[in-house]
């Protein structure tokens, strides 16, 4: 490493002050997002994710209704009529393809359940988390939190 690869030290930026006094954390600790507006997020995540598995439900019987129904004219193709083996082969495969998108609609469906609980949860510990910090800081007589990593 040479001398231009060295880090420099960095000299805190006093925080400003805004009317009364209180003062305001330094540009590069403020957020992009407020907590209202990550708790709606989170919520219109959720939601997506109700939306969304719904319509793999939705999917996930259709396919399998599909299936059965391409399985049984398999099968009356087969025995009531002296057809093509490769056309009562080709509605096998799709009766099985259709099957395979089944299956991953039942996946995807699972993982939408799974996201609904995921965003609630990560939005709760949030909200708690967040409360405890508001919570120290009064406590503390502060107007801002702060954490010791953000002047090393």
């Amino acid at each position: 490493m040479n001398s231009h690869d060295t880090p420099r030290p960095t000299v805190p930026t006093p925080a400003p002050r805004v009317a009364g006094g209180a003062v305001r954390p330094a540009g590069r600790h403020a957020t992009n997002i407020t907590l209202g507006q990550y708790l709606v997020e989170m919520t219109n995540a959720a939601l997506a994710a109700i939306t969304a598995g719904e319509k793999a439900k939705d999917i996930t019987q259709g396919a399998a209704k599909l299936a059965k129904a391409l399985n049984t004219l398999a099968e009356e193709l087969a025995d009531a009529h002296h057809l093509d083996p490769r056309l009562i082969a080709q509605v096998q495969s799709l009766a099985e393809d259709v099957g395979r998108m089944e299956g991953l609609a039942r996946t995807a469906s699972t993982a939408c359940d799974t996201a609904v609980v995921t965003a609630v949860q990560a939005a709760q510990q949030t909200g708690r988390t967040y409360q405890a910090d508001l919570d120290a800081m009064a406590d503390g007589g502060t107007a801002h939190a702060s954490a010791a990593t953000h002047h090393q």
